[in-house]
């Protein structure tokens, strides 16, 4: 599981305009179950920190990587700072986003994970 100090230290080391990180939206993507319950005691550590947003996938059915992107891009706010924290199954569709360069996007965390879909190596 995450260290939730990791999380505030790295984001409160690269914040050099010392803004308040309730100006941040933390986006949650979970790793294979699609849930987003292993992020329940991260979490509550954060929620005086941080707006958090836990985006979970969005059917019981396998959705491939385009289509859990167009559902981020959709889904994520567009006037906050947005801290993407992806776990597992989720970080290629992170760095995915990333690629998109959304200009609100002030980080991106990778917890045990891979860069690439194993499947397509895309």
């Amino acid at each position: 599981m995450i260290g939730v100090g990791w999380v505030i230290g790295l984001i409160r080391r690269y914040d050099h305009e010392g803004t308040d990180l309730t100006s941040y939206t933390l986006v949650l993507l979970p790793g294979l179950d699609g849930t987003g319950t292993l992020f329940s005691s991260l979490i509550s550590e954060l929620t005086a920190e941080f707006d958090i947003q836990i985006v979970p996938f969005w059917s019981k059915k396998f959705l491939p990587y385009p289509e859990l992107l167009a559902n981020l891009l959709a889904t994520v706010p567009k006037d906050r700072k947005l801290i993407v924290v992806a776990e597992s199954f989720s970080t290629p569709l992170a760095v995915k986003f990333a690629a998109t360069r959304p200009p609100n996007l002030a980080g991106l965390v990778l917890c045990a994970g891979f860069v690439t879909d194993r499947k397509s190596g895309v």
